[in-house]
């Protein structure tokens, strides 16, 4: 079966995630590390000693490599490759991180300090 050109593919609808579109929002690949099952989109995610990331379970520091995830994921079989936001502004009420571990203000700072803002926004 072929396909026109002009068809749209892979449309998705809008999830609230981004609050702006200042700053620009960049995506980048990441890997998500094996044993992470169900992840949602909006996970701060936290790149670990060993290279690959994994949703934020513990306070954020200045030296922590934060990205935001942009896409739904089950790393539970293997370690995944995934489109996540390096910098862009985002809905303080979609982001999530590791059940049991919830974002303070200190943990909103070191991601402004990296690209990632938050603001309250209303759907």
């Amino acid at each position: 079966m072929t396909k026109r050109l002009d068809n749209i593919i892979g449309e998705r609808d809008y999830n609230g995630l981004l609050a702006s579109a200042v700053p620009a929002a960049l995506v980048a690949t990441a890997v998500v590390d094996k044993g992470e099952a169900a992840i949602a989109t909006g996970t701060v995610l936290v790149k670990g000693e060993h290279g690959k990331y994994a949703p934020a379970s513990a306070a954020l520091t200045a030296e922590s490599i934060v990205l935001v995830l942009s896409e739904d994921v089950d790393a539970g079989e293997g370690s995944e490759t995934v489109a996540a936001y390096k910098t862009g502004n985002f809905a303080r009420s979609q982001l999530s991180c590791a059940e049991g571990y919830k974002l303070t203000a200190n943990d909103f700072d070191h991601m402004r300090q990296a690209g990632i803002l938050s603001e309250d926004a209303i759907d």
